[in-house]
């Protein structure tokens, strides 16, 4: 799915007019592994800030997805 709506043409870092939240920041909040991998790969930023200032990886943190983003080669 990320797939056909990124060649469609979807922003991979587009955020939510609610919280600030892109979509990095929701599969962080919902768990979803391959998603998170998929969307680093295809060059989504993991240092974007939501509305409360919070990154993907703080998000991760708090649902024990951490090993996703930290062993990523985009993450600082």
């Amino acid at each position: 799915m990320i797939m056909t709506l990124v060649n469609g043409g979807a922003h991979l870092d587009f955020r939510t007019r609610h919280g600030g939240l892109t979509p990095l920041h929701q599969s962080s909040i919902h768990c979803r592994k391959e998603s998170i991998v998929t969307l680093l790969e295809l060059g989504a930023s993991p240092n974007v800030y939501d509305e409360k200032g919070l990154t993907p990886l703080y998000h991760s943190v708090l649902h024990k997805q951490v090993e996703y983003l930290h062993d990523s080669a985009y993450c600082c």
